[in-house]
């Protein structure tokens, strides 16, 4: 089995410390199911987060969550028994060039994800990420996981 557990940390930027205006990140816990070393894994879309604005935020809200620096062509690590590493991929749609890329800080070729919300008639986003497992892997049995810190900005005009 495979689990990814997810930890965020939330920066937000307002723009009135009077205002009434917020916005809310709500998180879940992901459990990928059972992983096996020779058969294919297709790509999952996760439900990482959703970011929610109030009506009395500003109508135009920049979201942008970057994940600190990864190792070599996008890929992390979860760890299982023994210290053992499951290898996958994290991409997210890249919407200036409609592409999926190594979701990360910026750095390296990875692409921080960045929303502009109208509040009026848009009020969340979700960061729906693409997880890959690398396949091939001979790896134990036993449960995997992996932390990720994940900085969410919040800009207000």
């Amino acid at each position: 089995m495979r689990q990814l557990i997810v930890t965020l940390g939330l920066l937000f930027a307002a723009g009135s410390a009077d205002a009434l205006e917020s916005c809310v990140l709500s998180t879940q816990d992901l459990n990928l199911g059972t992983y096996v070393w020779t058969e294919h894994s297709p790509a999952q879309h996760l439900m990482l987060a959703h970011v929610e604005c109030t009506a009395d935020t500003p109508q135009n809200v920049t979201i942008s969550a970057q994940l600190p620096v990864f190792a070599a062509g996008g890929l992390r690590a979860m760890t299982g028994p023994g210290g053992r590493t499951l290898l996958y991929r994290l991409d997210i749609r890249n919407d200036a060039t409609g592409t999926d890329q190594p979701w990360g800080d910026g750095s390296g070729g990875s692409i921080v994800f960045t929303k502009t919300l109208n509040t009026l008639t848009e009020p969340g986003v979700d960061l729906v990420p693409t997880l890959t497992m690398v396949e091939g892997q001979q790896v134990p049995s036993g449960s995997y996981s992996d932390n990720l810190s994940i900085t969410v900005s919040i800009v207000m005009p």
